[in-house]
């Protein structure tokens, strides 16, 4: 079920190169990991496309990923988990099968 976007400017390929790296990240990862995978320079604006594309994509609202704060790093930098919902992981995989591939050697399976 698609629906408007509204007014707000979102990245329909930022939001789908953060849905890989959660996907390969077993559906949660923080704000580097992320970063590592996608090699984005502004993960939480990525974060917010992706919501916004669950939202138009599968009807699913903000709460579709979470978002909490994990601590600092040495340099005093905030560290943040984004993780999927049970309800975008399985409407992510219902509509795609994108998390019916089994995680690689070294990340967490997504069950």
């Amino acid at each position: 079920m698609r629906k408007d976007s509204g007014t707000m400017h979102w990245s329909r390929p930022g939001a789908l190169r953060t849905l890989d790296a959660l996907r390969r990240l077993g559906g949660s990862g923080t704000t580097r990991e992320i970063q590592k995978l996608t090699n984005s320079v502004a993960v939480h604006t990525e974060i917010s496309s992706l919501r916004i594309y669950l939202e138009t994509e599968l009807g699913l609202g903000a709460r579709a990923v979470r978002c909490e704060y994990a601590g600092r790093t040495d340099e005093g930098r905030f560290i943040y988990r984004y993780t999927l919902s049970r309800e975008a992981m399985w409407g992510i995989r219902k509509q795609s099968g994108l998390f019916a591939r089994a995680a690689t050697p070294g990340q967490r399976a997504f069950l």
